[in-house]
């Protein structure tokens, strides 16, 4: 069969033309001709940025990939910012830059990366129900303003956000959470809950499992479970943290004509708290600094770097708005509290800067299966953490990046008591 009959061309002309679809190209080798199909692009990121100006949002995007200990890693050659290869949210959502990962795809047709903010559980998982756990998250209230959220309930019920696990062995793996169904998930008997992050047996509603979510189908499709008497999973600062005495952090500052002082009357060009800031930044700017942080209290940890004091601290990652965490992809029953925990680093103003030390500048994180992997291994440190959130009544971010490392023997042993 020639070309020509496969393709459906009486015009030989436009085969050579290569006037073919999007995704199909002609290569030709002297006088013998050839279709190349190109497949659509498909891999996984992170956000790291955004351009809201624009409608539909642009996106800044990093690559990652899955490793074998079922973390992700950034593949730091393959990334794109707002203006140059965009990612393009398909429903327009506003979303925030950070851990979350999502799947995108490249349009044969305009070559826009794609994606979708929902869920970001597996869809095509082989649900057969048996071995599927609901975890209830927290109350609809909670969650119902957070994005791709549900439509509300019926009133007569409290509904309740969930995720649900596919249990095998001793691994919890996320699938799905209401985000992809689109329901909320009732009490069977219509009663109440407060067992939060716990598992409960599910009740799906609809007729047949087939790969990913219940089809249009099944009309019966709904959320249920049975109200368990456990209580809400409680987490307190994990035992391994103990034994942290002493933690280095390094900031690496802008150079000076890097930042504008034009950020409100606060901090103008004129005021003095501009002036005092930039006395404090003399010599700092352009530079790395690095300080050691000591154990100041229960999961605490202080230290001053730069004019900025540093405050180190475990939490709880909190429940509904504004962090909307959906669950984690896994859970591991020996470690319950990893996957709803966190440590955040506050970066404030000191009396030298304009400030004092409780006048907040900047908030970073770092997972808790980060800092637990630096501990046991320090030679997989220095680890970056993400900026959170910069004060918009503070002066310009002078901060470029903030990293945290493991102490020497020395500088552990300056800390101790």
């Amino acid at each position: 069969m020639s070309l020509i009959d496969l393709y459906g061309k009486r015009d030989q002309q436009s085969l050579l033309d290569n006037s073919f679809p999007d995704g199909i190209d002609l290569i030709s080798n002297g006088n013998r001709h050839g279709l190349a199909l190109n497949p659509e692009e498909n891999f996984y990121v992170r956000l790291t940025g955004k351009d809201t100006g624009n409608t539909p949002i642009k996106y800044a995007w990093q690559e990652v990939i899955r490793l074998d200990n079922n973390t992700w890693s950034n593949l730091t050659t393959h990334y794109g910012n707002a203006t140059n290869d965009p990612a393009y949210e398909i429903n327009n959502a506003n979303l925030s830059a950070g851990n979350t990962v999502y799947h995108v795809t490249r349009s044969m047709q305009t070559g826009s990366l794609l994606f979708s903010s929902t869920g970001g559980g597996s869809l095509t998982t082989d649900i057969k129900g048996k071995d599927i756990v609901l975890m209830i998250l927290g109350t609809e209230e909670e969650y119902d303003t957070c994005a791709n959220a549900p439509a509300a309930s019926p009133g007569c019920w409290q509904g309740y956000a969930w995720a649900a696990y596919k249990v095998c062995g001793y691994t919890y793996t996320k699938l799905f959470d209401a985000r992809d169904l689109g329901k909320w998930a009732l009490e069977l008997n219509g009663g109440t809950t407060s067992a939060w992050r716990r598992f409960h047996p599910a009740f799906w509603g609809w007729d047949s499992y087939t790969e990913g979510l219940p089809t249009a189908a099944n009309a019966c499709e709904g959320v249920r479970f049975i109200g368990s008497g456990a209580g809400a999973l409680s987490c307190t600062c994990p035992t391994w943290v103990s034994n942290i005495t002493c933690l280095k952090f390094s900031i690496n500052y802008k150079n000076e004509n890097e930042v504008s002082c034009d950020n409100g009357s606060r901090c103008s060009c004129n005021s003095t708290y501009w002036t005092n800031f930039t006395s404090a930044m003399s010599g700092i700017w352009g530079t790395t600094q690095t300080t050691v942080a000591c154990v100041d209290g229960s999961c605490l940890w202080t230290t001053d770097n730069g004019p900025f004091g540093l405050s180190f601290i475990w939490e709880s990652v909190p429940r509904g708005e504004p962090d909307c965490d959906w669950g984690p992809s896994t859970f591991d029953p020996c470690d319950p509290c990893a996957g709803f925990s966190r440590f955040v680093l506050s970066v404030n103003r000191s009396s030298a800067s304009g400030g004092d030390p409780g006048n907040l500048f900047s908030t970073y994180r770092i997972g808790y299966t980060a800092l637990k992997g630096l501990i046991d291994d320090c030679n997989t440190g220095p680890i970056q953490l993400e900026l959170v959130s910069h004060q918009t009544n503070a002066c310009p971010d002078v901060i470029n990046w903030i990293k945290v490392e493991c102490c020497t023997a020395n500088e552990t042993a300056n800390c101790t008591p």
